[in-house]
């Protein structure tokens, strides 16, 4: 999804987390011990960084520089492709994360601590140079602004209520 703002962005991760919180609840999982529930949100800068890189790679696949195989960048398609059209990108097993590198920004949950005013984005785009690729890129924009070069990913954390 392409074309939101960061609050459309963080709204769905809210009503993602309270249409599973409904479902089990539908289910009659609620009462199941312990008491799981999932929430669903936009990543931190910290997080997303270290799902692309492992703390030690300058690009999600490893070392090797940007190419056509890797990553959609530098406007060469001239539009986002599909999730996974570049497999040769991924980050290395057991995670294999897909579009970390390239196809578009995404937004994070943290505001960018130089414009506070703006929230931080990753990954680079199908429109930018590939230094943008690399997984220490930033970059920031209005939270109530919109691009079609900005998406978002959604992180699922599963939390545990009291046990008394």
């Amino acid at each position: 999804v392409v074309g939101l703002s960061w609050f459309a962005a963080a709204a769905y991760c809210h009503w993602l987390t309270e249409l599973r919180r409904a479902e089990r609840k539908a289910q009659g999982a609620e009462d199941e011990e312990p008491r799981e529930k999932l929430i669903y949100r936009l990543p931190t800068e910290e997080e997303w960084e270290w799902a692309a890189s492992g703390g030690k790679r300058p690009y999600p696949w490893g070392d090797a520089e940007p190419d056509a195989t890797r990553a959609n960048y530098g406007e060469k398609v001239g539009h986002t492709t599909l999730v996974g059209a570049y497999p040769a990108g991924a980050t290395p097993a057991p995670t294999g994360l897909m579009d970390m590198a390239g196809n578009v920004w995404e937004w994070m949950d943290n505001l960018y601590r130089e414009a506070e005013e703006c929230r931080a984005l990753r990954g680079g785009s199908w429109f930018n140079d590939p230094e943008n690729l690399q997984g220490a890129a930033r970059f920031n924009w209005f939270p109530d602004d919109w691009n079609l070069i900005i998406g978002f990913r959604v992180v699922c954390l599963p939390t545990f209520d009291r046990l008394d």
